[in-house]
């Protein structure tokens, strides 16, 4: 017995081969490890399908992006900047926790022809047509910097680089003038002259000792609807801010002369409409100090004899006016009437005083709820000038802040009227209005049909400022049976006295074409002293200076 316990003692410490069973302790790690890796794994692919799926839920603003910065090239392009002067970085991609977008830097070298505030306002303009802000940055030394802005997001800066002027270096200017002129179809297009009506020449280069240019001519048919200084006014608003000047020369009484750097690149000859009445000259009488002024030399190039009218052709016989600039011969039945309103009264008193010691047949239009808006208005009531509200509405850009009592088209019809009414309260004895911006509100019809309710509703009358083409303004004021008329022409726009002058210039012109006209300047003290010394001319030429309320109808 003893005997065969050991022998299963033995069999149970050694097993049936002697040896001992093999050790599994080291299982449980491999199979965590390979766990853990497969974990992993998985958690990088469900992470990189959240944010696949995240990222296709943020709003994709790239190619939005995309598409505006090439028009901020475009609107470059299209202001006559030479493509080779144009810089643009790689768009570098952006993001937030909502939006996807492209941001890009571009730099504008301006030659030196070219004005870079001026291609900054149009470059505003441009982008304001996608509602694009445009911020102005402070100034950088190498030049002007603007953020482009999508809502939040900044898709490109644009810096114009102003290149210095050439030093004793024949100016160049052949490229843009020669832009220019063959632009001038659609430009006259824009100022109301069919294409139909409008024949453009090749341009030819010109050349001095100063300067090579180019020079082209274009003969138009001016439509009766459109006189002489609404063409003059109109075009300068136009190529203003290409700092085109437009002059009228005393050797061509049918032709406007477009100068570019005091060169002439172009010139427009008229003719009236098939069947009417003849030509009338284009220029108005200026003032004596510019009579006296001879020609600048290059004058004398703009006309070849050959296209010169024709001195020696038998005069026309008078014809009764028209209301058109280039025809009629005849006096009018009464003097011509003559408005002029002067706009953003009321932020500082030292410009209302020197509004105030001008003639009294002007017509103040006061701001509302500014600083000294009752005071202005009140002291412009004691010396018996007419006082009107310049009602703020809302713009295009929406950086523009129009100012205090601003109306706007989020707003409805009962807070529309209130805001007009606390506006109309803080401006004592106020005839009538005009806007002061509103280049959006005034496009929108239902919206200035409740604005124009509560002048009805007062009786007073409304005075269009124009300050966009898409204004419905004068139009719906006719249709309500709201006493109003509209502006003719801005007459500071650009604030220097010379520009100021040709203005008014051009003011006049419509004056006696049309037998009345307004004019809409503002609290500057360069206009106001254009003003003084302009006045006093309107008896001598039998014009009459009168309120703004004796135009409207």
């Amino acid at each position: 017995m003893s005997g065969l316990t050991n022998e299963t003692g033995s069999d149970r410490e050694t097993g049936d081969s002697g040896t001992a069973p093999p050790a599994h302790t080291s299982k449980p790690w491999i199979y965590f490890a390979f766990g853990a890796s497969v974990l992993s794994s998985l958690t990088i692919i469900l992470v990189g399908l959240l944010m696949l799926f995240w990222n296709q839920r943020l709003a994709n603003l790239r190619p939005q992006t995309e598409y505006y910065s090439a028009q901020v090239i475009q609107a470059l392009q299209d202001q006559y900047v030479p493509a080779e002067a144009i810089e643009e970085e790689p768009a570098e991609e952006r993001s937030d926790r909502q939006s996807l977008w492209n941001y890009r830097v571009i730099r504008a070298k301006l030659p030196s022809h070219l004005n870079a505030e001026g291609i900054q306002r149009l470059v505003e303009r441009r982008m304001s047509e996608f509602s694009v802000q445009v911020v102005a940055r402070p100034v950088v030394p190498e030049g002007h910097a603007l953020s482009m802005m999508l809502g939040p997001y900044e898709f490109a800066t644009l810096t114009l680089l102003q290149a210095p002027a050439p030093v004793e270096e024949q100016l160049d200017v052949r490229d843009v003038a020669s832009r220019i002129g063959q632009d001038l179809q659609q430009y006259l297009e824009s100022a109301g002259i069919p294409r139909e009506s409008v024949a453009v020449s090749e341009p030819e280069e010109r050349e001095d000792s100063r300067a090579r240019w180019t020079q082209t001519r274009v003969d138009i048919v001016l439509p009766q609807s459109i006189s002489a200084g609404e063409l003059r006014g109109r075009l300068g608003e136009l190529l203003g801010l290409h700092g085109v000047e437009i002059i009228a020369p005393s050797n061509a009484p049918q032709a406007l002369q477009l100068q570019l750097k005091g060169l002439p690149i172009a010139s427009i000859f008229a003719a009236p409409t098939p069947g009417s009445t003849p030509a009338r000259p284009l220029q108005v009488d200026l003032a004596p100090a510019m009579e006296a002024a001879p020609a600048p030399p290059e004058t004398a190039a703009l006309l070849d004899p050959a296209v010169t009218p024709d001195a020696s052709a038998p005069p026309e016989p008078a014809q009764p006016a028209t209301g058109n600039g280039f025809t009629g011969g005849g006096a009018l039945s009464s003097p011509p009437r003559l408005a002029i309103i002067l706009d953003d009264g009321g932020n500082v008193w030292a410009r209302s005083e020197e509004v105030l010691a001008l003639d009294n047949r002007l017509t103040l239009a006061i701001l509302p709820l500014t600083t000294y808006a009752q005071q202005t208005a009140e002291a412009a009531l004691t010396k018996g000038f007419e006082v009107m509200l310049h009602m703020p509405m809302e713009t295009i850009n929406p950086s523009d802040d129009p100012g205090p009592g601003k109306i706007m088209i989020a707003m409805n019809a009962e807070e529309i009227r209130e805001k007009t009414e606390a506006a109309l309260a803080s401006v004592p004895g106020v005839r009538g209005v005009n806007n002061h911006t509103g280049s959006l509100y005034t496009a929108d019809r239902q919206k200035m049909q409740e604005f124009l309710a509560v002048l009805k509703e007062k009786e007073l009358f409304f005075v269009d400022s124009r300050t966009h083409a898409s204004s419905q303004g004068y139009q719906i004021a006719q249709d309500l049976g709201v006493l109003s008329a509209q502006r003719d022409i801005f007459l500071d726009n650009d604030r220097s006295q010379a520009a100021i002058r040709a203005q008014f210039e051009a003011l006049l012109d419509v004056a006696k074409s049309n037998g009345q006209a307004i004019g809409i300047g503002h609290f500057y003290q360069e206009t106001a002293a254009v003003l003084t010394e302009a006045i006093p001319r309107l008896d001598e030429m039998g014009i009459q200076l009168v309120h703004a309320s004796e135009l409207v109808h």
